[in-house]
Order: C-alpha cells, then sequence, then structure tokens
C-alpha cells in the first residue's frame, strides 16, 4: 500500500508543477484544472491514508482472533506475545507494535 501512497504524492507533484507552468502561461483554464486536480488528489490521499489505516487495525484484530492467546515471545518464550496496537507513521507506513504481557517486551514492526 505505500507504494500507491507513494503514487498519489508523485501526482500530486506533478498537478502542482502542471499548475505552476500553466501560471507562466498565463492559461486561466489549465489553471483551474490542475486546482481541481489537486484538490481531487489531495482528498484521494487522505482518504488513502483512513483506509490504510482501518485495514491495519482489522488485520491486527483478525490476527487476534486467530490466535487470541498470542504467540511465543522472542525474548521469555512465554505466550503472549501480540499487537498491542496499529498506527500510520509520517510516509503512509503501517507500523504495529507487540508487546508480551509476561515481560513487558515493546517493539515497533513496520508491516
Amino acid at each position: 500500500m505505500s507504494a500507491l501512497n507513494d503514487a498519489i504524492a508523485q501526482m500530486i507533484v506533478l498537478a502542482t508543477r502542471l499548475r505552476t507552468h500553466s501560471e507562466k502561461l498565463k492559461d486561466s483554464h489549465i489553471k483551474g484544472m490542475a486546482d481541481e486536480l489537486l484538490v481531487q488528489l489531495a482528498e484521494l490521499q487522505i482518504n488513502f491514508e483512513a483506509f490504510a489505516t482501518e485495514h491495519a487495525a482489522l488485520r491486527a484484530q483478525l490476527q487476534s482472533a486467530a490466535n487470541p492467546g498470542g504467540e511465543r515471545c522472542p525474548r521469555c518464550h512465554e505466550i503472549g506475545w501480540k499487537i498491542a496496537s496499529t498506527r500510520q507513521d509520517k510516509a503512509g507506513r503501517t507500523v504495529q507494535t507487540y508487546s508480551c504481557k509476561s515481560c513487558k517486551l515493546k517493539e515497533e514492526v513496520v508491516a
């Protein structure tokens, strides 16, 4: 999903360049179209980020439901290593925080 977010960001850059060139040409029709394109791309990016966050949360819920006790902890080897939280970082990647209920180990993993 990060590739899709990168593609949206690249489209925004290209639309911004198009708008800049249309201002230099004094073409108000192209400038208006570029402005509308930028608005639509910004909305798409916001919706995509919300979708990615929801998707990551649902995947974490599904994983927790499939194995309610968790997995073996990499430190203490007790059952209880599972996803404690899921979030998006600034780059749009999904970051999952794992924790162990026995030894309290916490670790963030980019999914």
